[in-house]
């Protein structure tokens, strides 16, 4: 099930109040990854399972998250930070990927609720914070690189698959083959949205 489909089925059940209602579903899903009850109920199922449902409830915090800092507006409040607050956010990230500051849970994915809520919404408020249309290039950089989001999430579980064998990359890569599959990607995408840009699927690339 898709957090997408998830989510489009709340808002219509609850208009009123949807945001509130989406925050309570956001503490529900963390009781049940905290208490390991989701990592224990699905873990006996097949992988489709596992991916699927098991993996839709680990995903809701981070949905709930963007939910709440849209209705904040904090994309442009974040602009306000200082250089020194995104030296502190910058050197906080950088702890985070270095030690394990958090409990694994049981899970499937998203199973590390607490790393993954903290370290996207400093990427957030980091990113957001800098002020690249004061830097022309930057912005055009940044601007084609951030194109084709969509295609190269659907497709880029699939092309490591190839480069494990054919590059004999290992099976969890580094940055190094984070960065090829990514170039592959985008290419992929690049091309598919070129030959198909007059048709619907092209919206499969972008």
């Amino acid at each position: 099930m898709n957090i997408s489909l998830f989510f489009t089925i709340i808002s219509f059940l609850f208009k009123d109040k949807l945001l509130t209602d989406i925050e309570f579903f956001g503490i529900i899903s963390l009781y049940l990854i905290f208490s390991q009850i989701n990592g224990n109920l699905f873990s006996s199922y097949s992988y489709m399972i596992q991916g699927s449902i098991g993996r839709l409830n680990e995903s809701i915090p981070l949905a709930v998250i963007g939910c709440i800092y849209g209705s904040l507006n904090l994309l442009l409040l974040s602009r306000k930070i200082t250089i020194y607050q995104q030296l502190i956010l910058f050197f906080i990230f950088c702890l985070l990927v270095k030690f394990e500051l958090f409990v694994q849970h049981s899970g499937f994915l998203y199973s590390n609720s607490l790393l993954f809520l903290l370290g996207s919404s400093i990427l957030f408020i980091l990113f957001s914070s800098l002020k690249f249309d004061k830097f022309g290039i930057f912005k055009e950089i940044i601007k084609n690189m951030t194109k084709y989001t969509g295609g190269i999430y659907y497709t880029h579980d699939i092309f490591p698959k190839y480069l494990y064998f054919y590059l004999k990359l290992k099976k969890n890569p580094g940055y190094l083959s984070s960065i090829i599959i990514y170039i592959i990607c985008y290419l992929f995408c690049f091309v598919g949205n070129k030959l198909i840009k007059n048709n619907k699927f092209k919206y499969l690339f972008i």
